[in-house]
């Protein structure tokens, strides 16, 4: 009985992962059509936008360093967590919210695996894995960076934020954190 309630919440889980990235995608091509159509928007011009770019980028380039840190997670402790339903004594020094998140991004791999399309052990499951959970945590970095420019722009001013977002997106921890 648990198996098939966690197969039915697995399916439903990337069901909405689908339709969510098909709804980005097909969202983001409109987008591009009309901006092709168009001029150049503004925002391209925009002096955060190249520090998004670099905050992307420094965090994209350090994924390829692997595990280094001791609690650095991984597909496993996600899969745990997934396994327990994220209570009954899990327990995890990140918080559960982020757990979440990977977990949603993993759906895809684990669908397949309960369908037997693919092993949770095999290297290609768990590379895939890996940069699903890598990627979600680049993109939260890069949301901290825009935050942080919301931030500094409320506050003070545009310079401001655009100075503040520039300092952490390049400060060390930051960088080999996420």
């Amino acid at each position: 009985r648990g198996r098939g309630i966690a197969l039915r919440l697995g399916v439903a889980l990337a069901v909405l992962w689908l339709v969510a990235a098909v709804w980005t995608i097909g969202g983001g091509l409109t987008r591009l059509i009309v901006w092709m159509n168009r001029e150049q928007p503004e925002w391209m011009f925009h002096p955060l936008v190249p520090v998004l770019a670099l905050s992307f980028g420094l965090s994209v380039w350090g994924i390829r360093w692997g595990a280094w840190s001791p609690d650095e997670v991984t597909p496993w402790l996600v899969l745990d967590g997934l396994d327990r339903y994220f209570s009954n004594g899990w327990f995890n020094a990140y918080p559960p919210f982020q757990f979440y998140l990977w977990a949603v991004a993993i759906c895809p791999v684990v669908l397949a695996s309960r369908l037997d399309a693919l092993s949770l052990g095999s290297e290609a499951a768990v590379l895939a894995m890996y940069l699903l959970i890598r990627g979600v945590t680049v993109l939260m970095g890069v949301g901290v960076i825009f935050a942080t420019y919301l931030s500094g722009a409320e506050a003070f001013d545009r310079r401001s934020g655009i100075v503040a977002s520039l300092i952490v997106a390049v400060t060390l921890p930051f960088v080999l954190l996420l």
